[in-house]
């Protein structure tokens, strides 16, 4: 339906934030690799805006930069010149879509870079509560990377968003609550309905 998949991976960073590493595949499962180390909890990775994809073909940008908690817009402005996108977060628009859009785009007109979407989906009620929507089709990372610099999208959020993103959220939180009480939420899911 003109959905177009690109390989990607979120890092968290010890400055309380999220980087998004978009590439090949390989280049993804790569960066998986060099990252092994600060997988244990207390063991992030510092915040170097191009360091988890530095050497590997690719892209990255901050994730819900202004979500409560995340002090990576904080950090030195020379630091953040290093990004190459912005995310207008799909959760972070459907809970207050005012502040999210003004500080975002403000922040990516200081660091002259592009701000695009990300759904943020955690459950698949949440996918395409915001989409980006390019001018023309894209078939690679550099290629969509130059679409996002010269600025041939648009950002279409749902008007149910606010529903997906509720759903989403008690989804999330139900299925945390079975697997802390020792159930298996995956085999619940995948039960074929009896009802």
């Amino acid at each position: 339906n003109g959905s177009k998949i690109f390989p990607g991976m979120e890092t968290d960073v010890a400055e309380g934030g999220h980087i998004l590493s978009i590439g090949p595949l390989e280049a993804i499962l790569e960066l998986n690799r060099r990252l092994e180390k600060h997988k244990e909890k207390g063991s992030f990775l510092p915040f170097e805006a191009d360091g988890p994809v530095r050497g590997l073909s690719g892209c990255g940008g901050l994730r819900h930069p202004f979500r409560a908690g995340g002090h990576v817009p904080e950090l030195p402005e020379e630091q953040l010149r290093r990004l190459q996108f912005l995310d207008l977060n799909g959760k972070d628009l459907a809970l207050d879509r005012e502040r999210t859009e003004r500080l975002t785009y403000a922040l990516g007109r200081e660091l002259d870079i592009p701000v695009v979407s990300g759904s943020d989906t955690h459950q698949a009620v949440q996918y395409g509560c915001v989409t980006t929507v390019f001018e023309r089709d894209v078939d690679t990372v550099p290629a969509l990377y130059g679409e996002m610099t010269a600025g041939r999208y648009a950002i279409d959020l749902s008007d149910t968003a606010a529903f997906q993103v509720r759903t989403a959220c008690l989804l999330k939180r139900s299925l945390k609550e079975i697997h802390a009480l020792g159930g298996d939420y995956v085999a619940i899911l995948t039960r074929e309905a009896t009802a």
